[in-house]
């Protein structure tokens, strides 16, 4: 595993991955709710998956080439926005899709206060954890 990874992301990388591919197949279902299309589904959902780890690292001053380096985390992310975008054609999906959603924001509220409480004073990391929570979010409403 890259060292250049918050310390908690190196040792977590599983539950990275988990917070990952939640939110992007909440961001692509969320797409494909809204009328888009296949394509367009995908890219959101990557595209947000993508967002959270990258201000993450960027916020906590490591390096953003440490998210590319890591071959599960990008398979992770590239699987979410894929089921993501072909779960629209499960009805099951639905009725949980709010479910879903507030899953994967409580996963990526969590893991942002875990490396923000292992770089900083716990009320910069608890601010920290609700930016990035608020910014797929953010980034997903105004892409739709």
């Amino acid at each position: 595993m890259p060292n250049d990874l918050c310390s908690i992301t190196a040792r977590y990388e599983l539950y990275d991955a988990v917070a990952l591919f939640a939110l992007a197949f909440t961001s692509s279902l969320r797409a494909r709710f809204a009328g888009e299309k296949a394509v367009g589904s995908f890219l959101l959902g990557f595209i947000t998956g993508l967002v959270w780890p990258i201000a993450r690292e960027l916020l906590l001053g490591g390096s953003v080439l440490a998210f590319f380096s890591s071959l599960f985390l990008q398979m992770t992310l590239f699987l979410g926005a894929v089921l993501g975008t072909l779960a629209l054609f499960l009805p099951f999906f639905e009725r949980v899709h709010s479910c879903l959603s507030l899953f994967s924001l409580s996963l990526t509220t969590c893991f942002g206060l875990l490396c923000g409480l292992a770089r900083m004073e716990p009320w910069a990391a608890l601010l920290l954890a609700f930016f990035l929570a608020l910014l797929p979010e953010f980034f997903c409403d105004v892409a739709l």
